[in-house]
């Protein structure tokens, strides 16, 4: 178990990125699935904010500062499959390359046979 401070901004952006995420079967849609019951904003939290989405973008209007900004607690599957999935993404916004890579780097466990021949070729 893994945790994950987000804030609303995030949670939109990362709503709207796992969202447009393809996989190749149903069964690889679980654990996206679950990271987007987790992320996604409740329905009072788009009624208090007054979130649309217009010409493809999202608006809104917080109540307050730090509204709907959570603490997320992810599978640590959850978490290695959201930092590939952001690594793969096309089409990073600038903005959001930083906070982005912060979660890539927290998150992300190169493949075995990446790491192995980074270490010359010694696996533990």
């Amino acid at each position: 178990m893994q945790q994950l401070f987000v804030t609303y901004y995030q949670r939109v952006m990362l709503w709207n990125m796992i969202g447009s995420h393809t996989v190749p079967t149903l069964d690889a849609a679980a654990t996206f699935l679950r990271l987007l019951e987790k992320i996604r904003l409740s329905d009072q939290e788009v009624t208090e904010s007054q979130m649309v989405m217009e010409a493809g973008n999202f608006t809104w209007k917080q109540p307050s500062q730090g509204y709907g900004d959570r603490l997320l607690d992810l599978e640590n599957q959850e978490a290695e499959a959201l930092a590939a999935l952001i690594r793969e993404v096309k089409g990073v916004r600038i903005q959001d390359a930083l906070w982005l890579s912060g979660i890539v780097s927290r998150f992300y466990r190169e493949p075995a046979e990446a790491k192995a021949k980074s270490d010359g070729g010694i696996s533990a």
